[in-house]
């Protein structure tokens, strides 16, 4: 091998190593549908190129231009919460997830990967009823209220990008979306309350977390320690005596009364059959 050619064999390997690292370019991927424009310009904006492309596995929730218009007056950091959340750090294609029939799953976002989010801002709940995936933050009472509408792109197993009718908002991040109130649950769209005469699913699934949260939680019924019955009082004595008296409970003095004339009558038996 000649010296001149040692760069360009380097140049080579550099070049297949570089493509194996890097197997997908987001922008470039949703550059090919103008109706996920303002969602790719978004990433562009947020200096996301770098660390989605820089995945070996990803899903990407992408939303079209008329959805995604509802977060254009949000600050440039909820932004890019918001698109970061859109971004699962694994790989989910419509068959994955509806494995999840009946059920419900919490995934881990590029938000969460950021190290600023809190109270489970980074990560997102996927549950599937009915044959309908829905997404929403995995933050408790947080509603599940974007659809999968259809896939986007697939290469197994690097990158997924999939539709969903609406932003996936993780609650807390700005003023627009303050924290859900204490002990809320999370809604299901078209599920009733469960009651005893319908039966009806009332919510999702509850994360580990929740789990593990109320089973640490202590619990307030302690075992019921007896109470002595009181002693009786002068009510309950006369409450004695007037059972006596109406023979429901026979006197002590009536008892002996009655053993003597019995004893009597056992003597005089004797005597008799002595005498005869």
């Amino acid at each position: 091998m000649s010296p001149r050619s040692s760069p360009l064999y380097c140049l080579v390997f550099l070049l297949t190593f570089s493509s194996g690292i890097q197997a997908f370019n987001i922008t470039r991927l949703l550059g090919q549908y103008p109706e996920f424009g303002a969602f790719n310009q978004y990433i562009i904006d947020s200096k996301l190129v770098g660390q989605i492309n820089g995945r070996r596995t990803i899903t990407v929730l992408a939303i079209d231009n008329s959805s995604i218009a509802s977060i254009s007056s949000r600050s440039k950091d909820a932004i890019k919460a918001i698109i970061s959340t859109h971004v699962i750090l694994d790989y989910y294609d419509e068959k994955k997830l509806m494995d999840l029939q009946g059920s419900s799953a919490i995934l881990t976002t590029l938000y969460q990967a950021s190290g600023i989010a809190i109270r489970r801002q980074g990560f997102i709940n996927v549950a599937v009823f009915d044959g309908e995936v829905v997404f929403g933050s995995a933050v408790k009472g947080a509603p599940l209220n974007s659809k999968l509408v259809k896939t986007v792109a697939t290469q197994p197993y690097n990158i997924s990008v999939l539709q969903v009718t609406a932003p996936i908002i993780p609650p807390g991040i700005d003023a627009q979306s303050p924290w859900p109130a204490p002990g809320a649950e999370t809604p299901l769209p078209h599920r009733k309350p469960k009651t005893p005469s319908t039966g009806d699913y009332d919510a999702a699934a509850e994360s580990p977390e929740d789990a593990e949260a109320e089973a640490e939680a202590p619990t307030d019924a302690a075992t019921p320690t007896p109470t002595p019955a009181p002693a009786p009082g002068p009510a309950d004595k006369a409450a004695d005596e007037d059972a006596d008296d109406d023979g429901s409970k026979p006197h002590n003095g009536s008892t002996r009364t009655q053993m003597g004339l019995l004893e009597s009558m056992v003597m005089g038996l004797v005597s008799l059959f002595v005498a005869l």
